[in-house]
Formats: C-alpha cells, sequence, structure tokens
C-alpha cells in the first residue's frame, strides 16, 4: 500500500523571538523568522485479507421412477362361425315372357344382386332362408341369359366383441346344382352345358323297436330309434292317447332318444314316430297293434302281424346337407329300397 507524509508548519511573525534554550544565558539570538515544520510519516495499515468463500453445494439426488406395468389383455375366443347357406330356387326355361322373379334364400342377408346380359338388378332387406328376396329381371327377347346371383352377409357384432358375417356369396346354379340359364323365345330350345340333376333332400329314417311287446298290464316298454339323422323334432306316439315330444337344439342330433312308456290297462295299441330334419323333411312310421297288454291272469292273446305304415313329408325350412353328402344318403335309401 502507499505511503504519505503529513506536515505540519508553524510559522511566528516577525516581531516574535525565538530562544533557543541552548543559548539562553548568553547573547540572544534574533530570529526574525523561524519556521518548524513538524512532519509525521504514517503508514496505511495492511490490507484485509481476502477471504475466498468455498460454495459447497449439496447433490441433487436423481429420483429413479419405476415404470408402470401395462397389463397384458386376456384374448376373446371368437367361435368358428357357420357360414351362411345360399339357395336359389330354379328359373323358368325357355320361356316367352319378358320378365322373371327370381327367389334366393340366403341366411342373414342384406342385399341380392342379380347380374345377367339384360342388366344387374338389385334388392335390399333383411332376408333369410324363410323370407327370401324376390328380385323381379328383365330379359332380352330371343336372348339366352347366364345368371350370376350374389348376396351380401349382414355383420354381427357377438358376445366379447366377436364379429360375424361382413362377407360375400356368390352362385351361378340353383338350389339342385342345374346352372341358372333363362332362354327367353317360345321357339328357342336352351343348351345346357349338363343335363340337371335334382337331388332328392335327404328323408330322415323313422325306424324304431319296442320291447317287450306285450305282457300283463302294467306294461312298460321301451322304444328306440334305430335311425340316424339330424333332427331337430321328433315325437313318440303311443296310441293309449298319450305322446312325447323331444326338441333338439343347435344343428341336429343323430337320433331321437329312447323313452319308456307303461301301459296301464289292456288292449291293442299303435306306436307311431315321427321325425323332423333340420332341413325340415319330416318322416313318420306307425306300427299298427304292435303292443298288446292283457288283462293280470288272462292268457296272452295270439298276436297277428300287423303291415307298418310309414308317412313321408318333404318341407324344407333349413339349409339341406352338401350335395356330396345328400347324394351319398338318397343312394343309401335307393339301396334300401331295392333290398
Amino acid at each position: 500500500m502507499g505511503r504519505f507524509r503529513l506536515f505540519i508548519l508553524i510559522a511566528l511573525l516577525p516581531s516574535a523571538l525565538l530562544v533557543n534554550p541552548a543559548t539562553r544565558g548568553s547573547s540572544t539570538t534574533l530570529m526574525t523568522r523561524a519556521e518548524t515544520y513538524v512532519g509525521i510519516d504514517f503508514q496505511a495499515p495492511p490490507p484485509w485479507p481476502t477471504r475466498t468463500r468455498t460454495s459447497t453445494s449439496t447433490p441433487t439426488r436423481t429420483r429413479t421412477v419405476t415404470p408402470t406395468r401395462t397389463p397384458t389383455p386376456t384374448p376373446t375366443f371368437c367361435a368358428l362361425a357357420t357360414a351362411e347357406p345360399l339357395w336359389v330356387e330354379p328359373v323358368t326355361s325357355p320361356t316367352d315372357q319378358l320378365s322373371q322373379v327370381i327367389t334366393v334364400r340366403a341366411g342373414n342377408s342384406e342385399a341380392v344382386t342379380v347380374t345377367l346380359e339384360s342388366g344387374t338388378f338389385a334388392i335390399t332387406g333383411n332376408f333369410t332362408t324363410m323370407n327370401p328376396a324376390l328380385v323381379t329381371i328383365n330379359l332380352l327377347p330371343n336372348t339366352t341369359h347366364h345368371l350370376t346371383v350374389s348376396a351380401r352377409i349382414k355383420t354381427v357384432v357377438g358376445t366379447g366383441g366377436c364379429t360375424y358375417g361382413g362377407y360375400s356369396l356368390s352362385t351361378t346354379q340353383d338350389r339342385y346344382g342345374a346352372p341358372l340359364t333363362i332362354a327367353q323365345g317360345s321357339t328357342i330350345t336352351p343348351t345346357p352345358t349338363r343335363t340337371p340333376t335334382r337331388t332328392p333332400t335327404s328323408i330322415p329314417g323313422a325306424d324304431f323297436v319296442g320291447s317287450p311287446l306285450s305282457g300283463a298290464a302294467p306294461l312298460t316298454v321301451q322304444f328306440t330309434h334305430l335311425n340316424t339323422s339330424l333332427l331337430i323334432r321328433c315325437t313318440w306316439t303311443f296310441g293309449d292317447g298319450t305322446s312325447q315330444t323331444f326338441t333338439l337344439s343347435g344343428s341336429g342330433q343323430a337320433s331321437c332318444p329312447t323313452t319308456t312308456h307303461t301301459y296301464a290297462s289292456a288292449g291293442s295299441f299303435t306306436v307311431t314316430l315321427s321325425v323332423t330334419r333340420y332341413t325340415g323333411v319330416s318322416n313318420s312310421l306307425a306300427r299298427p297293434n304292435s303292443i298288446q297288454v292283457y288283462s293280470s291272469g288272462s292268457p296272452p292273446p295270439t298276436l297277428t302281424p300287423t303291415p307298418t305304415i310309414t308317412v313321408v313329408t318333404n318341407t324344407p325350412t333349413r339349409m339341406s346337407m352338401p350335395t356330396g353328402q345328400v347324394n351319398r344318403a338318397a343312394n343309401r335309401r335307393e339301396e334300401a329300397e331295392r333290398i
């Protein structure tokens, strides 16, 4: 640091006398002017020490975040859907008309389209095999028309979000396998690519047996269905005013369930079994006087064989079996009839 001096000047007036003490008592020295300087040295204090402040920082703590685990959703099992049927009733050919109504049976459909040489004809609605689409088409004079029938199946969302439908079906044949060809013109004879063969709808068998066939009252008889077919309903009629009906769920059951019946009084009874296939075809078989019941203590009567009566009704209401299965069933039935 720098240093500095402080000077103090003492000045006396000219008339003032300054007597030197060393000469006091001798001659007096007259000083006309005396100047005295007084000097004082001052030294600046040492500088303050510089204090360095060290900042001590607290380390920042990093927080570790554990990610949230997203649960894996459980997949929904969707049952395999059965394809909807598409049936076209046989067309009229040849014809001298300039229009014709095409009957289309498509399960759970919302639109049906018929395309042929005269144009495209469409209809929308809620159609099923029981509520067919009736499409009116126009025909060109003296022209052979080749029909293509298409149906759009509705989309249905089932349990668990399972989606069914939403596709289209198409065919160029009627429900019996014949080509959908219409020849317009009264003198035109169409030349089909093959001779259409109509396969009869399979008839469900209604054959059955009972055991025992005779005995004293009360007599309990067990009845067993001998045939196999995809049945949706069957009825046992026991001949004493009572009957038992089984309604079979799903797409059909192989045979009518075995049942028992007790005949409380004596007499001869005709037993009938009626079965209905899932296609709607029904068949009945009756065995007249097949059960003989006599009073307790009486001798058993002499049984006289009676012919079996079979009644077949053909009222298709639902989809038929694939063509191959129908053909095999028909062939088996024809062989049985020949035997």
